[in-house]
């Protein structure tokens, strides 16, 4: 479980050269590039702290309120399609726009779109 978030994590954050997903041996290879190549160490570092101070908008990773409304909004998703009777499905939740961007005032995409 703990190899998903961080993988997730990752992601999100746009280091995916630190996910080892070809298993311990990638691991310990990317723990001693780490240990070992400092200017490595330092960017990886850097970046990682680039995220933390971004702001207006705030990184993903690092909004708890953004990140709880959009989970709200697939957990309400889930319930309005199970309340209809439709079968499990992937949600896709995205997030709402300001509205001078705003093209689709829909918030969440499934299968079957719901009013939220």
């Amino acid at each position: 479980m703990s190899s998903r978030v961080s993988t997730s994590a990752n992601a999100v954050l746009g280091m995916e050269d630190l996910s080892a997903e070809k298993g311990p041996a990638e691991y310990t290879e990317i723990a001693t590039k780490l240990g070992t190549n400092a200017t490595y160490f330092q960017s990886v570092r850097n970046k990682l702290i680039g995220t933390c101070l971004q702001r207006n908008p705030m990184h993903p990773y690092w909004d708890v309120s953004r990140y709880v409304a959009n989970f709200e909004r697939g957990l309400k998703s889930a319930w309005l399609s199970y309340l209809v009777g439709n079968e499990t499905s992937h949600i896709y939740v995205t997030e709402e726009q300001d509205d001078d961007t705003k093209e689709d005032s829909d918030t969440t995409n499934t299968e079957q779109r719901f009013e939220l």
